[in-house]
This record gives structure tokens, sequence and C-alpha cells, in this order.
């Protein structure tokens, strides 16, 4: 049975059975159901208790007005959290990158720290031909991984008789790098604008006429070993992986916490409103538009890249992705609503805010009670800019609630009921 016969079942019964099903579901109802092999050739009424049957399904998982979702989604993440371990593993086939997990992890996430993650790892998948082949996938990570000019050489001295610097190359690290004499001595004159003459076979040195004393040689000699000869300035590692599942290669990078030593542009700064967000944004935003990578499949884990970089729904999606992850790496099960409900009150105000208190960007401070915000600053001062302000403190949370005594707007709290006594007293009497 064809998909847009489908989906018109599935609006009759849900208008039967009074189920308001959410678009993304019902998509995927549509999709299931066209694609089982044994409902191809299922008569309509087979099809159609099929589609009953998933309606009821959805509509038993609905939330009830009044549930207290938010303290069912913190106790089902939290309980289960006090059995995480505080560790790191290898990711796999990647001695170089450690991968932080269980309780720092989570807070990690929740929080959206400034500096990022300890370990920062963007994942960068591939278009042909380099997804299928790992010559050439492994070719753009050497593009892609920064090397510095001290890695390729044995050594760097100064030389203040002729007032020169030597340089002695190392071939063997210069090949892994694919990187040849020629392009050595042209990033040689271009950096320290000086003539390059050659020595030995595997030795150079810079004459530097313009330089006046043996201190400043010595500089130029330290910004020499770490400039940046080859790939992009800010990639601690690259490494090519292979998915057996996709039947593809791509490539695992480490990022330096620093970012771009570059100034990002300013939509990036705007968005990102701290430096070190908008210079690793402006980091992953370079590889993203490296010839051979796909921009549409490549991730991090930091959600607040996604976010300043992709927009507010990939951010939010990062946070339940990197959320599943944390809990399942321990191999811990919950149910993955409660994480869309955490995300969906982090990305509610247009981007992606911390649910700890942050200098007034998180959860808590931008929800506008008072009371609140005096539960996770300092008392007196919010108390005392909040009554100079003139806020009005309206009592619409939970936790405002519980702070003065009052019940809370959930469950039997959203009800508010008056009896009348004398007509329930009469009614009584009529009745006997």
């Amino acid at each position: 049975m064809d998909a847009e016969t489908i989906r018109e079942i599935l609006e009759e019964v849900a208008e039967e059975e009074n189920v308001d099903v959410p678009v993304s579901i019902a998509e995927e109802i549509v999709e299931k159901v066209s694609e089982d092999e044994d409902l191809k050739d299922a008569d309509e009424d087979t099809v159609r208790e099929v589609v009953r049957a998933l309606v009821r399904n959805v509509k038993a998982r609905l939330v009830e007005k009044g549930d207290a979702v938010g303290v069912l989604a913190a106790q089902s993440m939290c309980e289960p959290a006090t059995q995480m371990t505080m560790r790191t593993f290898h990711l796999a086939g990647v001695a170089e990158i450690d991968v932080t997990t269980g309780i720092p992890a989570l807070e990690r996430v929740l929080s959206l720290p400034y500096q990022g993650p300890p370990t920062w790892v963007i994942e960068l998948r591939l278009e042909e031909p380099y997804r299928s082949d790992r010559e050439k996938a492994e070719e753009l990570a050497r593009n892609i991984e920064e090397t510095r000019f001290e890695e390729l050489v044995k050594s760097i001295e100064v030389n203040p008789k002729r007032n020169t610097i030597d340089v002695e190359l190392d071939p063997e690290t210069m090949e892994e790098a694919g990187i040849d004499k020629d392009e050595v001595v042209d990033f040689l004159r271009e950096f320290l604008g000086g003539a390059v003459h050659e020595e030995d076979e595997n030795e150079l040195y810079v004459f530097l006429a313009d330089v006046e004393s043996p201190s400043e040689l010595a500089e130029l000699a330290n910004e020499l070993r770490e400039a940046v000869i080859k790939g992009i300035e800010g990639v601690i590692h690259a490494s090519v992986q292979y998915d057996e599942e996709n039947d593809e290669y791509y490539i695992l990078t480490r990022g330096s916490p620093d970012g771009s030593p570059k100034r990002p542009p300013t939509w990036i700064s705007k968005r990102a409103r701290n430096s070190k967000v908008s210079k690793r944004a402006y980091l992953m935003l370079q590889l993203m538009q490296m010839e051979g990578v796909d921009a549409t499949r490549v991730k991090t884990n930091d959600p607040k890249i996604m976010d300043v970089l992709l927009g507010v729904e990939a951010g939010r999606a990062s946070v339940i992705e990197q959320l599943e992850e944390v809990y399942g790496s321990q191999g811990i099960s919950v149910d993955p609503r409660h994480f869309m409900l955490i995300a969906d009150m982090m990305a509610f105000w247009g981007e992606l805010r911390s649910v700890r208190s942050v200098g007034g960007y998180s959860v808590m401070e931008l929800k506008g009670s008072p009371l609140t915000k005096a539960a996770f600053e300092y008392v007196s001062k919010v108390l005392t800019e909040t009554a100079t302000s003139g806020d009005v403190e309206e009592l619409r949370g939970v936790l405002e609630n519980i702070i003065v005594g009052r019940p809370v707007p959930v469950g039997t709290g959203t009800v508010e009921l008056a009896l009348d006594y004398d007509a329930f007293k009469r009614l009584e009497e009529e009745e006997e």
C-alpha cells in the first residue's frame, strides 16, 4: 500500500480515536507501515487495524495536562546518574583522543562552559571520492592537521656571527607530512623574509640582513619553531576512521580549546557572545568549508558550536545526542523524551542556554522569577535589584511556590475548586 493511502488512513483513525498525532510521529508511522514487508500485500482493513494500534500506543504515551514533566525528567536522569563512573576512554582506534564520560561529561553538556569540552572532537564526514578511498581520505587528513615547522626539522639554531638562522631538516618526518624541500624553502622566504641558502643536502640557512641584534634573531627563531607550515592552525590531530555500518571513511579531528587564531567574522562573534566560543566556531567553519568535507554531516561534542554555526535546532539536537551518548556509554537506558524536555528548555530563547548559572545566560536566570534567581545566586543581591527595579514575582513556576510554601502548579495544583457547603448540605438533605 502506498504512503499517501496510509497517511489518509492515519488521519481518519486519529480523528476516530480523538488523538492529535505529532507530525514527526505521523510521518514515522507512515514510513514504517509503508516499508513493512509483512504489510505489502495486506488489505485495507488489516492496515487500518495496525495503524489504529499504533495511534492508541501514541495516545497512551501522551502527557496529561498538569503532569510534573520537569520533576519526572530530573528524577529519571539524576537517579541513574548516581551509577555513573568518573573516567575517560580512548575513542576507537584513536589513542591520541581521550573523551571524558560519566558525571563530568553530563555536567559539561548541561552547563555549556565557555571553554568547551576538555577534549574538543569534530567528526568530519566526507564526500566522494574521499569517503570511499582511504588514501584520499588520509591525504585530506594531512592537509587538515596543523604541522608546525619544528616538527619537520632536527634543529633550529641561531648563528649571530653571520646573522643567520640555521635549519637541519628531517627527511623522514617531511615525507610523512607530505612536504618537500622546495615547500620548506618557499615557506622560509615568506615567513622570515630572508635569503635561503643550501649548505648541505638537509641543511639550510636563512640570511637576515635587516636583523641587527642576536636577541631579535633568537626571537625570530622561536617564532619559526611555532609557525604552522601546513594544515589549519588549531587542528591538533586528524585521523581517518572507518564506519562499517555506512561503509565509508571519515576524519576524526581534535581541535584546540583556543580555536582559530584568526579573527572570526562578526556574525559568529555576535552569535557566540564569547571570544573563546567564537574562535572555536570559526575553526569548525573552516573545516566545514574544506573541499571534500560534507558540511551537512559535520558533528562535534560541543553543542554550543553547533548552535552558533547551524542554529538553535542543530544545537538542540546536539544536546540530545550528547546526553544519549553520556548515558549510553555507561549502559544506562533513559527515555529520550526526558532529554528532549531538557534540550527544549535550553533552546527556548532562540539560542542554547546553560542549565547552570553562568553570567546571566542560564535557563533559571531567564525565567523571570526573582525568587528562582535568588535560589541560584546571592540572595541579598538579587532581591535588592528586584526591589529597586520594581520586578514582580508572579509565582508561576515550581521552585518559587515551594519557597513561599504554596501548592506547586503541577498535578492537582493546577486545579482550583470552590465548594458551596450550604448547597451541598441541602442536596444531601433532599436525597434523604
